[in-house]
């Protein structure tokens, strides 16, 4: 906020939150059709063996919030040195992060009782938190995403000074950074540097309004969802524009001071979430068709030929043969010769991937 009460954001760093994203493509939230090549990189410099510890330590094959819940917690959602901000969430013992937190979140009126386990009162004030504080931007949480928060939550109780992950987990997290997120860090630097300086400039001297925030890309959530701003105006929130490494298009989070979102231009990352979304559709558009889905179903034990087929469902072979066409052109079926006739048999690999690409493209994993 500036002197005046008006809301002009700032642009800030924050290494955790950048290190959480990195932990959350290791850990397999993303897949490689929806990854950037310099990110797609960086993941394979990392030995199976690693990222395999890490997986088995966290669980779920997801995007990760556990260390922007410990990073507010400990005041260091905004750090940039990862000494620091390490340092300050590794020392904090559960009892302090539940006084902190129950101070911090006191203006919410949580509702939280006292009477619970330290941590099982630190979990409640992090949900119910975050639950008030999606709410306050328009936004009704699904039992559903409640359920993954609730796990975050207890993920960042774990990792702080008395939790059973500690050790483990700070071990590997420092192994990440200093021996694979530093330098790909330090590369991309003077291309966040020239980001900030020119974000800085489009802030200078605006309230942040849906017109003054012109300058942000259309993909933008503050552009694409109104609703944003008028809750961030209405709890009083700063706005921190998230300046990151990676280029991320559209990730936002919410604390109780402050709204984080990156803003990163059409870029590696966004091109690549449009190839991957593309690439779902032509899968989906080609099981649009009852006629499609049936002759799979046919397929689904043996190839057959495109004569028994259409003798099957009492169609012309031309139809049969075009509805095939469709089918392995999107991956679905494979059609050889044989016996001079053509025999079509199903890509059960293609057709099971798909599934799995519609739940993560949803963010279904949980």
């Amino acid at each position: 906020m500036s002197a005046d009460g008006q809301n002009q954001g700032y642009v800030s760093r924050s290494v955790m939150l950048e290190m959480e994203t990195f932990v959350s493509a290791l850990c397999g939230h993303y897949t490689e059709k929806e990854t950037p090549n310099h990110l797609i990189e960086l993941i394979q410099q990392v030995p199976a063996s690693l990222s395999t510890e890490l997986r088995t330590l966290l669980g779920r094959k997801r995007l990760f919030s556990f260390l922007d819940y410990a990073a507010t917690v400990a005041e260091v959602l905004e750090g940039n040195d990862y000494d620091q901000s390490s340092m300050a969430i590794r020392s904090l013992t559960i009892d302090q992060a539940v006084q902190r937190f129950r101070e911090k979140t006191m203006p919410l009126d949580l509702g939280v009782s006292e009477d619970l386990s330290n941590r099982a009162e630190l979990v409640a004030l992090i949900t119910q938190a975050q639950r008030k504080l999606f709410a306050g931007v328009g936004k009704e949480l699904s039992n559903r995403r409640m359920t993954i928060i609730d796990d975050d939550a207890q993920l960042a109780a774990s990792i702080l000074a008395d939790g059973e992950l500690h050790q483990r987990f700070w071990m590997l997290l420092d192994r990440l950074y200093y021996q694979y997120w530093e330098p790909f860090r330090s590369k991309q630097l003077d291309r966040m540097r020239l980001m900030e300086s020119s974000v800085n400039e489009a802030l200078k001297g605006h309230e942040l309004t849906s017109e003054t925030l012109h300058w942000l890309p259309g993909h933008n959530p503050l552009r694409t969802q109104p609703e944003l701003l008028a809750g961030i105006e209405k709890m009083g929130l700063k706005v921190m524009f998230w300046s990151e490494p990676i280029g991320l298009p559209d990730t936002w989070s919410i604390t109780p001071e402050t709204f984080c979102v990156s803003f990163a231009e059409s870029g590696p990352v966004l091109d690549a979430f449009r190839r991957f979304a593309e690439s779902i559709s032509q899968k989906v558009s080609a099981l649009s068709d009852p006629t499609r889905l049936t002759i799979l179903r046919l397929i689904r034990e043996f190839g057959m030929y495109n004569t028994e087929i259409a003798s099957f469902l009492g169609l012309a072979r031309p139809t049969v043969s075009n509805h095939a066409k469709i089918l392995r052109e999107a991956g679905l079926i494979t059609t050889r010769r044989e016996n001079g006739k053509a025999l079509h048999e199903i890509n059960g690999e293609q057709v099971a991937e798909l599934f799995e690409d519609l739940k993560r493209f949803l963010d279904l994993d949980g």
